[in-house]
């Protein structure tokens, strides 16, 4: 959800991110690997750039990372849709910062994982009736994404999003360490200013 809350973001900002619905469909596309059979680790590192795609080796730092998903952006986005390669490359851009924000080491990274899952849930009630970002998800159609991710498993995995997530029960009893919403919220707000300055300045 924090990346449909980026996405929305940058559209009330007026960034040039092309047709929104497809936009919508572009941040949450690195995702939608999970739909696929036996999807694995090595999967989401491809998909979510992690390899980089012109020396097939995979990334080191946090500012190789970045220079793949711009040197990527560069090079596809007259290939590709506009709009979802846009909200391909924000999806990819948000993880790197989130991953320098919230200190993703192997310590903490399985507790990072079960805040965010519950995290997730308490945004989906904010974004719940959101309808004009469920009905541009549901508009939109995935592409192939120069074999990193299928327009199928896009479209499979991202139209039954609001489904999925209306069966997910937030524990209203969490106790949230490492992470709040008040950071979350902060986070936004100032990688929107991050993703616009990296893509369109």
């Amino acid at each position: 959800m924090v990346h449909l809350l980026i996405a929305k973001e940058m559209i009330n900002r007026n960034l040039p991110i092309g047709n929104h619905a497809n936009f919508y469909m572009g941040s949450l596309a690195p995702d939608a690997v999970i739909i696929r059979p036996n999807s694995s680790r090595a999967d989401n590192k491809i998909s979510h750039l992690r390899l980089n795609y012109r020396k097939e080796k995979e990334i080191e730092n946090f500012d190789e990372w970045t220079d793949n998903a711009l040197h990527f952006f560069k090079h596809y986005n007259e290939q590709i849709d506009y709009g979802i390669i846009c909200g391909y490359v924000s999806h990819i851009l948000s993880d790197i910062a989130a991953r320098k924000k919230f200190e993703y080491t192997k310590d903490r990274a399985v507790k990072l994982h079960t805040e965010f899952y519950e995290l997730d849930s308490r945004l989906f009630q904010i974004l719940r009736n959101e309808t004009i970002i469920w009905a541009s998800l549901e508009e939109s159609s995935g592409v192939d994404m120069a074999n990193l991710i299928t327009g199928h498993e896009m479209n499979q995995a991202i139209h039954s999003l609001y489904e999925q997530y209306c069966y997910r029960i937030s524990n209203d009893s969490f106790v949230f360490k490492l992470i709040n919403l008040d950071q979350i919220n902060e986070f936004i707000y100032k990688e929107v200013d991050n993703i616009g300055k990296l893509l369109f300045e």
